[in-house]
Order: C-alpha cells, then structure tokens, then sequence
C-alpha cells in the first residue's frame, strides 16, 4: 500500500514537472533575430531567423540588424508584440501580401535613421493594437502592383501613428483600394497622410476613415486627391506644421 502511494506521488510530480518545463519552453519562445543570411525572403521560414523564431506572439519581438536579405514577405496571420531595427540595420521592405500584421505592444522601433517600409496589399493587413506605434515607418496601402485586392493599415486601441507616413492608393481599373482607419481611442501624432483617388475616375478612391474612432483623430498633414470618411467626427490636420496641396473629398 505504501510502495503504490509513493509510486503514485511520483507519477504526480513528474507530470507536473513535465507540465512546468513545457510552460517555460512556450513562455520563452518566439522572440528571434532575422538573420544575416536567409533561404528566402519569408517571414514564415524559421530557418530564416535565430532560435525560436519566427516571432508569433502577443509577447515576441522580431528584431532586424545587419542582413543581406532585407525584402520580408508575409502571408499568413503574424503578431509581436515590436518590431525593432538595430542602430546598424539597413532599410527594410515588409510586403503583407493576403496576410496579416498584428502589433501589439510597444510597436515599431527604429534605432536609427533609415527608412522602414511596410507594403499591405492583396487583402493584407497592417494592424496596430493597445499602445503601439508605427514609429517613422512608411506604411503603404494598396497601388496597381499590389494586386486586384488592396490592403489596410488599422489603428485599434489606444496606439499611435506618431511620426509615420501613411499612404492609400487608390484602385486600378475598378480594383480595391487601399485604406488607413482609425479606431477606439488611437491617435495620429504627427503622421503625414497621403490619399489617393482611383484610376480611372470610377475606380474606387483611397481612403482615410475616422468614423468609428470614439471622439475625433489629429494627424500632422493630408496630401492627395482621395476620401476622408468623418462620421461624427472632426479631424484635426496640421500638428506638424506642413503645408500640402489637397483636393480631398470629405465624406461623413
């Protein structure tokens, strides 16, 4: 009677080590460096980034240095919670192609002073969530080489575009356009937003849309010929002190 009781016990606290040990291997996985040299251009690939990649996450941070591949391609549903470019790191062009971005922590991270592109087309997204920021990034929605189906950038919580560039083109030939939309209680900073309208002129146009944001959004400056969706909403444009040639078309 005594042997099974000890027995048991043991079996008991094995499994629960097992489950321990397994807790801090998932815990600890997913934040990973892009590598210097990669297979190929996708996200998806682990052998593309250090160990535990790629970053897939709420709570993972994907990091880019130096790195002879510096086009990133994703085309399935991805989340970190930041995106973080190195003092050294090159420019870098991420094509959300049909995929989805999620950004959920402290955001996009540039430690430097080159340019970090992001492309969302073919249905993809670019999504920002709680208090994440776009950074400086350049953030470009849809165009005729992205495809039949344009994507979006979204801006959910209480993120911010901060000093971000956030283009929307518009459709080609009847095709999608991109879109950049305001949400919750996310702000604008100082983001230059350039819309623009389709071609040809019953193509549908691109678009800025605040109307479900909950009171109203600030942006720094509005270029181009596209559509800005209000609702009840008032944007406020100029934080940055830009001047910009615009033949916008306010909707409500």
């Amino acid at each position: 009677m005594n042997t099974k009781t000890k027995t048991t016990s043991y079996i008991v606290h094995s499994i629960a080590a097992a489950v321990l040990v397994l807790t801090a291997q998932v815990t600890l996985a997913g934040s990973a460096t892009w590598l210097s040299s990669q297979q190929d251009p996708a996200w998806e690939n682990a052998n593309n980034w250090t160990a535990d990649g790629p970053p897939n996450g709420a709570s993972d941070i994907a990091t880019f240095a130096r790195s002879s591949q510096t086009h990133v391609n994703i085309t399935t549903s991805e989340e970190v919670s930041s995106i973080m470019f190195t003092s050294d790191s090159p420019s870098f062009n991420f094509s959300i192609l049909g995929g989805e971005l999620s950004i959920s922590g402290t955001g996009i991270n540039d430690n430097n002073s080159v340019l970090q592109t992001f492309l969302a087309g073919n249905g993809g997204q670019i999504i920002f969530n709680n208090t994440a920021t776009a950074g400086h990034a350049a953030i470009i929605n849809g165009g005729g080489f992205m495809s039949t189906v344009s994507g979006q950038s979204i801006f959910n919580d209480s993120s911010t575009a901060e000093a971000a560039t956030l283009v929307a083109y518009g459709g080609d030939y009847g095709y999608t356009s991109g879109g950049i939309t305001f949400n919750g209680t996310s702000t604008g900073g100082t983001a230059r937003v350039k819309v623009f309208r389709g071609f040809p002129s019953n193509a549908p146009n691109g678009y800025l849309n605040i109307g479900g944001h909950q009171s109203g959004v600030s942006i720094g400056s509005i270029d181009g010929d596209g559509d800005v969706f209000l609702g009840r909403n008032t944007l406020t444009v100029g934080t940055n002190d830009t001047q910009a040639n615009t033949d916008i078309g306010l909707r409500k």
